[in-house]
């Protein structure tokens, strides 16, 4: 199975052309400088992070070097995949895309029930070196999106919302504020609770992949140097 032509084509720029990448650097640095009314996590404190402009820029750059044949897969948390702003003004990664691509993106949400990952223990220790660690958790809480998906009993399923049956009262559900796992890189299990967020499933996502059970992702002997990864 060879490269396909295009993609050959997009690495050798992005390797060669030096000249994209100094274009993209005033870019990032614009992003850096965006007034917390663009770009937000932190309503209440009205702090903001330039990252999810900066990786929609950064997706664009890609999607100009692939051309109109191009695709592109992202793998992020679902909060920047998602293809509503965390609140109006404030864009995630995936609602820029979406104002940019239209129907072109496909927001896809992943959620799990139970089982282990990996993430920085809170709370981060004073000389903010935090250790990264693998967790488990139990059954998702009662009532969240995930909670119903397991009564399904299957092991794994993806649901495309943009064909849902016209039931009104599917489509009710579907369009209706639910709590969700909200899992990113830094974890608290005396607060379990806290890592749940009020989602619409059909604002955000396209489609929604869901596993019963999730395992840990296995860190490398360099990662667990550089990163300070308990292996166990």
């Amino acid at each position: 199975m060879g490269i396909p032509p295009n993609y050959r084509s997009f690495w050798a720029k992005c390797f060669s052309s030096f000249v994209g990448l100094a274009l993209l650097c005033p870019i990032f640095i614009t992003r850096a400088q965006i007034p917390a009314s663009r770009s937000a996590v932190d309503l209440a404190t009205g702090t903001y992070e330039p990252r999810d402009p900066a990786m929609g820029d950064n997706v664009a750059w890609v999607m100009q070097q692939l051309g109109a044949a191009g695709k592109v897969v992202i793998w992020a948390h679902n909060g920047h995949v998602s293809a509503a702003p965390y609140a109006p003004g404030y864009d995630t990664m995936g609602s820029m895309l979406r104002k940019r691509f239209g129907v072109d993106y496909v927001a896809i949400g992943t959620l799990f029930s139970r089982g282990e990952f990996q993430a920085a223990s809170l709370p981060f220790p004073a000389n903010g070196n935090p250790l990264v660690r693998a967790f488990r958790v139990g059954e998702a809480a009662p009532g969240s999106v995930e909670s119903v998906l397991a009564e399904t009993r299957l092991a794994a399923l993806a649901l495309d919302l943009r064909r849902l049956r016209s039931s009104a009262r599917v489509q009710a559900w579907f369009k209706s504020d639910h709590a969700a796992r909200s899992i990113g890189n830094r974890f608290d299990p005396t607060n379990e609770l806290d890592f749940y967020e009020s989602v619409v499933l059909a604002d955000r996502f396209n489609m929604i992949v869901f596993v019963a059970h999730t395992t840990r992702s296995h860190p490398t002997a360099n990662a667990q140097v550089k990163f300070r990864i308990d292996p166990n």
